[in-house]
């Protein structure tokens, strides 16, 4: 029914017509024509046909008419999906940046808490070495009982320090994986 796609509708109407007025004009007033009977019992399924094209026609254009309503939903939805993807798109780029920026500004933090401790950790050796030089004057100035009570008290704190892990730097280690599983 290709061909159909081709004829316009009121072809069929008009051959029905006709065909409607011939099948009378042969049957009320067979004088008029030479071979009334032959073209009378022709015109039947000349009309048929016409009858039967007519419905195709009809039903293949309703057919296209629907085919062209779904083709625009789905060019309609193309045309959605594209600004929801660009929407999205959009929406991931800024989470991304902004986890980004979040991991940078934790990176900077953690350099700077480390300047901080290193700067803190100078300054405790500092005065561990200042005091280390007052203390060296008054271990000079102790009895050998007092030498091995300092001497045990020294060896004690050694070992606390040994056995106590240094929390910061495990706490900035952490802060640091973290922050390189964010990129």
């Amino acid at each position: 029914m290709f061909i159909l796609n081709f004829i316009p509708n009121s072809f069929f109407i008009i051959i029905a017509i006709i065909t409607i007025i011939l099948f009378f004009i042969t049957r009320f007033l067979p004088e008029i024509i030479p071979y009334s009977k032959i073209l009378h019992y022709f015109l039947i399924p000349i009309f048929l046909l016409t009858l039967f094209l007519m419905g195709a026609n009809w039903n293949n254009d309703y057919w296209l008419e629907k085919l062209r309503a779904e083709t625009a939903k789905v060019e309609q939805a193309i045309k959605d999906q594209e600004i929801a993807n660009l929407q999205l798109d959009a929406e991931r780029k800024e989470k991304l940046n902004s986890i980004q920026q979040t991991a940078q500004r934790e990176r900077e933090l953690n350099k700077k808490f480390i300047d901080v401790l290193k700067s803190k950790d100078a300054t405790v050796q500092n005065v561990l070495v200042t005091l280390s030089r007052a203390e060296q004057d008054k271990y000079a100035a102790l009895s050998s009982k007092d030498k091995a009570a300092a001497d045990k008290k020294l060896q004690d704190l050694l070992d606390n320090a040994k056995n106590c892990p240094n929390v910061p730097e495990l706490y900035i280690e952490r802060l640091n994986n973290t922050a390189k599983g964010l990129e």
